[in-house]
């Protein structure tokens, strides 16, 4: 018989370098620490070569895998509070 197997929980979140800057958007199951390793710099990646570490949005989920429909809206949900604050337009640089 087949043993099913929960699926993983973990987070969708947004980071940045500052307003109007980079966003970098990722998917771990510790969020905690993976926003230690993002200020402290510890991965030398796309958000470390761009200084993203100011956490701006996250959402903690059971699932994971329908991830590219959560990132959207937290997109959508960033665009609106930047909107709010007269920056930078996602619409316009194509994200959306």
């Amino acid at each position: 018989m087949h043993k099913h197997h929960p699926r993983m929980a973990g987070y969708v979140y947004i980071v940045t370098n500052h307003k109007r800057g980079t966003l970098y958007i990722g998917v771990p199951s510790n969020l905690e620490r993976r926003i230690f390793e993002h200020r402290e710099r510890l991965t030398p990646r796309f958000a470390s070569r761009y200084g993203c570490n100011q956490l701006v949005w996250y959402e903690e989920h059971l699932q994971i895998g329908t991830a590219g429909d959560i990132v959207l809206a937290g997109l959508r949900r960033a665009q609106e509070q930047i909107g709010d604050e007269g920056d930078a337009d996602l619409d316009a640089h194509g994200i959306l």
